[in-house]
Formats: C-alpha cells, sequence, structure tokens
C-alpha cells in the first residue's frame, strides 16, 4: 500500500530519531547531482546520441544501460569523467553533510560516480569512511565506522564503473548484505533515486517490514535539512564559505 509523506512529517521523524539514539541510511542517485553539472541517465542518452550515433543507433533500447553498453570501456570512462570533473558541490551535498555532521544520518549509499558528497562533508570538517563496493565486495560490518559513503556502482576514479545491465545484474547479489546491515536500526531516506536502470531498489521492496516507518522518497531535500540542522549548524563563517563553495 502506497503511503505518502510530507517533507514536514520527515524533519520531524529526524529529528526523534536522533533524540532516541537512531541513525538513518541515505540512498542518493543522479537527481542529487544534476544540478551540479551531472547529467541523468536520459541525459547521457542524448549525449551518445549526438557524439556517437552510430552507437546511439546498434542500442536495441535508448536507455542509459543499453547505448552504454554499444560504448567501449574507455569511452564510457571518459564520458562520466568529462562532467564529474567538471561538477561543482551543491545544495544537496552540502544538506547531506551537514546531515552526517550533525548525527542524523551516518549511511550514505550512492548509485552515481562523482565525489560531490565527500568533498561537502570534508567543507564542514567531517570525513566519512569511503568504500568502493564495484571494485572490492569484501563486507564486514564490525568494521564499519560510525559514518560511510558507499559506492554501490563504482567511482570516477575507482577501477570499475557499472553502467550495463549485465555488469549491473551480476554484482547486484553482492549488495544484500550491504542493505541488510544499512537497514539494521535505521530509516530510511531516498533522494534523487528513480530506481529505473538499476535492481537496487529491489531490496528496499523486498524488506518485510520497516520498524522504523517505510523507506521515505524526497527530491527538495536541501531546504527542509536546513530546518533540521538550523539550531545546530556551526558558526555563520562556516556558512559562508560553504556559500561561496556552493555557488562557485
Amino acid at each position: 500500500m502506497k503511503k505518502e509523506r510530507k517533507l514536514d512529517d520527515l524533519v520531524w521523524t529526524l529529528k526523534n530519531a536522533v533524540n532516541q539514539d537512531k541513525k538513518c541510511t541515505l540512498l542518493i542517485g543522479a537527481g542529487c547531482s544534476v544540478a551540479a553539472g551531472i547529467p541523468t541517465a536520459a541525459d547521457f542518452v542524448e549525449e551518445i546520441k549526438a557524439r556517437n550515433p552510430p552507437a546511439y543507433g546498434r542500442a536495441t533500447h535508448k536507455t542509459y544501460p543499453h547505448c552504454m553498453a554499444e560504448l567501449p570501456p574507455s569511452a564510457r570512462r571518459d564520458l562520466i569523467a568529462e562532467f564529474v570533473d567538471q561538477a561543482k558541490i551543491n545544495w544537496a551535498h552540502i544538506a547531506i553533510a551537514q546531515l552526517m555532521q550533525h548525527g542524523f544520518v551516518d549511511r550514505v549509499l550512492t548509485v552515481n560516480f562523482d565525489p560531490l558528497v565527500v568533498q561537502a562533508c570534508a567543507l564542514v570538517g567531517e570525513f566519512p569512511a569511503v568504500y568502493d563496493f564495484a571494485a572490492s565486495q569484501l563486507f564486514k560490518p564490525a568494521d564499519i565506522p560510525d559514518q560511510a559513503v558507499f559506492h554501490l556502482h563504482g567511482q570516477r576514479s575507482g577501477f570499475r564503473l557499472l553502467h550495463t545491465d549485465e555488469e549491473i545484474e551480476d554484482h547486484a547479489k553482492h549488495l544484500k548484505p550491504v542493505f541488510e546491515d544499512a537497514g539494521r536500526g535505521r530509516m530510511w531516506i531516498v533522494v534523487g533515486y528513480s530506481g529505473e536502470n538499476d535492481p537496487v531498489f529491489d531490496y528496499l521492496a523486498a524488506v518485510p517490514q520497516f520498524d522504523n516507518g517505510s523507506p521515505t522518497r524526497t527530491t527538495n531535500l536541501p531546504h527542509r535539512c536546513a530546518n533540521v540542522c538550523s539550531s545546530r549548524i556551526s558558526t555563520p563563517s562556516t556558512s559562508r564559505a560553504m556559500t561561496r563553495t556552493a555557488s562557485s
């Protein structure tokens, strides 16, 4: 049964969770990085259509995984790197960093290749552990520190970037323990992720019960995160520094 939640409900739930010493897992997708200058999956398809019409023409379905499958691995990497290397932190990344800094979020699972969340964390003096799960599927929950960012499909500078249906479906079986650990005793928030191009969301759908409430999906995180953290943001100088970086 579909349940709708307003953002005010999300703010209240986050505040209530931290008061009860509970944390939150954040699952983020391409929607978080669009304003940073990184195209969505559909926009990447248009880039391939314009830059490499033969590859686009060969794709049996004009979708991200099928179009990417028609490019050589080096061309895929170069295409991603071009946009990721020019991207700038946006307010979504800063809001996520603030949520981690103030104890509301302790796990970030991302299907994005960019390092913008980690860069935003460094901006506010937080340095979460970073795991590239495409390069290594070794997973020991007991060894994970209090704050961690998991790149589920790889990262721009990593050894593997997962794009095609075959790559992601083969990789998906390794993700189950990550999701089980990230959901243990935590609430879930999903931001900027449609679930259209990979099976990650299947793991949430397969969970029989969410003791801390059903996963909340939102596309307007930064504005409400300011309300959640308003009484805890460090100093005016820090806020001005973040403003300059976000607008640079």
